[in-house]
This record gives C-alpha cells, structure tokens and sequence, in this order.
C-alpha cells in the first residue's frame, strides 16, 4: 500500500460513516437522505483513488480511475438534491430526478468510454485518471448542477425575513458550499498539470459543516465555525499532507535503506500526526472557543454558582422572584416567566415574570400540549427545533403548541422536575443580543432547573412548618421499616397467588374482563 493512497482511505472510511451516522438518525427525511447520496458518492470515488494509488497495474489502475470518477458524478447531483430538500423547494424537486438520470448516463459512458477518461497519468504518487475528448462537457455539467444549487441557496439568504437558527442554517450551507466548490481543484491533474490531488480534504471539511447543520438546530455562532473552519485547515489538513509530500522528497533515500518497504516510514508519520494533529487541534480550538465565548462562560458559571445559593432562601415568593431575576439579569434575556404547579393535577399557574411585556398565559392545564411535550422532551424544549420539526413533517400534533410559544414569543422552555413529578417550568424569550442558545447554555439551564425544583420544594416545607431534619430521619425509618415488612408481605403475596390460583381452577371463576362487563 502506497502512503499517498492513506489520506484518501481515511476520507472515504469518514465519508461513509457519517454518511450512515446521518440517515439513521432520520431515514425519511429528504435531506438526510440527499446529504447520505454525497456521503456515498464521495466514499466510492476516494475509494477508488485508493486503489489506484496503491496498485502498480497500469490496467486495474483504469478501471478503478473510471469507478472513481462515476462515484464522483454524483456528487452533483447529490449537491442539487440536498439544496432542493433543505430549502423545501417543491417546484425545484421534478428537476432533481433529471440530474441523477443525466449525470447517471454520463457515469455510464465514463466506465466504458475513452471520450470521458481516455486512460492515466503516471504521476510521483501513482496512476491518475486524464481527461477525455468529452471531459470539458461533463464539467459544464456538473458545475451547472453545482452552480444551480449555490444560486437557489443564495436567492433564499437574500431573501431574509428568516429566524435566527433558520439563518444560521443557511450561513453554514453556504459556507459548505463554497469549501466543496473549492475541492473542485482535484480536476486539475487530470489534465496533465501534476500536483498531488488534496481537494478531497474540503470535501470532508464539507460534511462536517452539512452533517452538523442537519442534526443540530442548537447552532453555534458563526464567528465560531468559521474560527474551527480555520483553525483545521491550519492545523489537521497539513498534518495529514506532510507525510504525502516527505515521503516524494525522501523516497530514494528511505528506498535505499528499506528497499521495497520504504512507504513504512511516511506511513507510520501519517498515523502519528493524525493523532498528534487532532490532540493538537482540539487544545488550539479550546483556547480560541474560550475567548470567543467569555461572555457566554462568564453568565453559564454565575448560574451555576447562584443555583447552590437558591436552597438557602426559604420564602418561596422571594425564592421565585430570586430565580427569574438571575436568569433575565445574567443571562440577559428579552423576558422570563415561572410556572408552578401547587398540588398534583392542579394547572401550572404564572407565578413571576421579568423583563419585556409580551402576551402570556395566566395558566396552563396538566393535560396542555406544552406539559405533555416537556413530560416526553425529559429536558429543555427548543421553540425553534420545534417549529422546523412540524416543517419537516415530525410532531404536528404539536402545531398548536408551536403557534402558542411564537405568540408569547418564547425562545426556550425549561422543565423543573423533582424526581417524577414536574412541579413547574420556566419559559425564556430571546437573548437581547441576538445570539443563539448554544448545547452549553441549555446544559445549564438544566442542572439550574433541577436546584430550582429542590428550592422550592424546600421552600414549601418551610412554609408548611415542616422540620426537615425530622422528616429525612423519619423517611430513613419507613425505608428501613418498608425493607423488613417488604419480606414478610413477599410472603403473604406468594401464598394468596397459590390460593387464587387453587381457587380459580376449583370454582372456574370467569376471567377480570368479563367481571367488569357485569
């Protein structure tokens, strides 16, 4: 195996996974789907350059050249299918089919016919494909299907009038867009200019961005992404290059102490530095993230601190005022309001609320869409995850609840619940500027969600005159006292089975259901 054919191992092994990663989160979503046809695509056409570069056989060398550039059609295709999907362009879709069909003839024509790849290059690094009489038309093509895409893209971020995370999807798309363009550069030795094809590393720089963008509306800001954009390309890219081009550059002086087992060297640095370049990354990107994000670690650390101190206010009023105040104050929201529940079955009723006027509901009942909702979410529930998952055809019995959230114009909505019982919930508007509530945040308001319910629980037995002191040792000798009356019911329950069981075949007694019918 030649270490020039380890970099695009690597890609396609990543290609493919991802590719999987993403359908299986959502099988019937067409972008899924669209983003898993490029995922495949691009594994069958690194695939392919694997074997070429490492076989020696200038006839297999053609035959998996010609594979690889079939596989490499349908990354076009795959492209428009996914701008289409992920901009919900229904008149745009019977044009979709069309491009697979076109570019699935030209394929065919590639495996077979020497107008499209006319034979190999022989190259320092191994066989590559060259272009055909009919190259030239099939890049018209394929950049048509690409350049269609970019354009509809384009018309609908000029477009505007769309929500924060909407808009931020559509900035990631385009930045992807732009990089998986830029990965076009491989076409170049295919036409006898001789450099070592690495634009199949922005291709993969691509599905990271698209496959986060797909399963993430939580999405970070974009100074963010285009910091870790950045800081790979620095970093990791020419770290997995650099052996490529050492061992060209030492190839006759390793060849002359290690004869035929020469690639052993650039090989072995390609494993180290993949390793060394991700450590080496990850601690760049943590460094670059903290400053980016100070203020955001600034108000998450002060939540947290102020969330030990909420179990040592016993008016619950002052508790409630407490609360709200901290979350609008530090995390410097538009708004924030409580909801509580006093007794089991009771409606959760608006107890404190700060910050801007906004239209909100004096209550809502134990059996509302939004109680429901957050009993099933376990967690924090997104307004805007919610909204684009009804436009995607996922829970639309919640479109009602959708519509209420955006009437009250609520960002975020955080359950408090202690242990089984959710005693009530907090719902957010939007941050003042403008940012979007990252993973962190919501991993905050959770744990701050959880001490809230433990306040105020606390709070409630103080208000009743309840020792607690008192009440946790007794609770310490019921469990103790349950413990040892546990084996001796175990007992009693075993024997009255055996005696029902005896009675039941003895007297025939009719089966529960029918009981109940009479």
């Amino acid at each position: 195996m030649s270490p020039y054919s380890i970099p695009p191992l690597i890609g396609a092994i990543f290609s493919i996974l991802i590719g999987f990663f993403v359908l299986s989160k959502n099988r019937h979503s067409q972008n899924n789907l669209s983003f898993f046809f490029f995922c495949l695509s691009v594994f069958v056409w690194l695939f392919g350059y694997t074997i070429v570069y490492s076989t020696q056989d200038a006839t297999l060398a053609l035959f998996f050249c010609r594979v690889a550039c079939a596989g490499a059609c349908f990354t076009a295709p795959a492209f428009y299918h996914f701008s289409v999907s992920f901009l919900d362009l229904k008149k745009e879709r019977r044009f979709v089919l069309l491009a697979y069909l076109t570019m699935g003839l030209i394929a065919s024509f590639s495996l077979v016919s020497p107008y499209f790849l006319s034979g190999t290059w022989r190259y320092y690094w191994g066989y590559y494909s060259k272009a055909g009489l009919l190259h030239p038309i099939y890049l018209v093509i394929f950049f048509g299907m690409f350049g269609r895409g970019f354009y509809l893209l384009s018309k609908e971020i000029i477009k505007g009038g769309h929500t924060r995370t909407r808009k931020l999807q559509l900035q990631y798309v385009f930045i992807a867009y732009v990089i998986a363009l830029m990965g076009a550069i491989d076409y170049i030795p295919k036409y006898g200019v001789e450099f070592y094809p690495f634009g199949f590393t922005l291709e993969i720089l691509f599905l990271f961005i698209v496959a986060y963008a797909i399963l993430r509306y939580r999405l970070l800001d974009i100074n963010v992404v285009m910091t870790r954009m950045a800081l790979f390309a620095v970093v990791y890219i020419p770290l997995l290059v650099l052996p490529v081009f050492a061992g060209k550059l030492l190839q006759s002086i390793l060849a002359s102490h290690l004869g035929a087992n020469w690639w052993v060297v650039p090989m072995g640095l390609e494993a180290i530095f993949a390793v060394v370049g991700l450590a080496s990354y990850k601690y760049v990107q943590q460094r670059a993230e903290n400053r980016l994000l100070a203020e955001q670690r600034r108000y998450q650390q002060l939540l947290v601190a102020a969330a030990e101190d909420m179990l040592k206010i016993l008016d619950l009023q002052k508790l409630l005022r407490r609360i709200v105040g901290i979350v609008v104050r530090h995390v410097k929201l538009t708004f924030a309001v409580l909801y509580l529940q006093e007794r089991d079955g009771e409606p959760y009723e608006l107890k404190v609320s700060r910050g801007q006027k906004v239209e909100l509901v004096d209550s809502f009942d134990s059996d509302n869409a939004l109680i429901h909702y957050l009993w099933a979410a376990e967690g924090p529930v997104v307004a805007e995850e919610l909204r684009r998952s009804i436009q995607e055809g996922h829970d639309r019995r919640f479109a009602k609840l959708s519509d209420r959230l955006s009437y009250m114009k609520a960002a975020v909505v955080i359950p408090s619940f202690l242990k089984t019982r959710l005693i009530g919930f907090m719902v957010l508007g939007q941050k003042i500027s403008g940012q979007m509530f990252t993973q962190d945040d919501l991993s905050t308001f959770s744990s701050l969600a959880h001490q809230v319910a433990i306040a105020i629980q606390n709070a409630r037995f103080h208000r009743k005159g309840v020792n607690l002191g008192k009440l946790e040792a007794a609770d310490e000798q019921l469990s103790a006292i349950g413990h040892e009356m546990g084996n001796v019911l175990h007992i009693g329950v075993v024997q009255v089975g055996v005696l029902c069981s005896n009675l039941e075949g003895s007297l025939a007694v009719p089966p529960k259901e029918k009981l109940v019918e009479n």
